[in-house]
């Protein structure tokens, strides 16, 4: 969870945020996604799903005005794998 809290804090905290002062907000979003997508790492090998995490993650913190809320978002998407990993026949 501590790797959660910081990547959301520099990622979206500090760089959205001095990109949203620089770009338009979606430029940034998109920008940032990018980012966080080819340097954080696919999920489970799907760069398309990373992205598409990335971006709503980017939009939270911009309608949410925190951090926070992305930090919660982001722990529910790490979750779900493994709350399946354990289901089976």
């Amino acid at each position: 969870m501590l790797a959660i809290c910081l990547e959301e804090i520099i990622l979206r905290g500090f760089l959205q945020d001095s990109l949203s002062e620089l770009l338009p907000a979606p430029i940034a979003v998109i920008t940032m996604s990018l980012l966080s997508t080819v340097f954080g790492g696919p999920i489970a090998g799907a760069p398309v799903l990373a992205f598409l995490a990335a971006i709503y993650l980017g939009w939270v913190r911009i309608l949410g005005g925190s951090v926070v809320p992305c930090i919660a978002a982001h722990g529910v998407f790490s979750a779900i794998p493994l709350a399946f990993a354990g289901a089976g026949p």
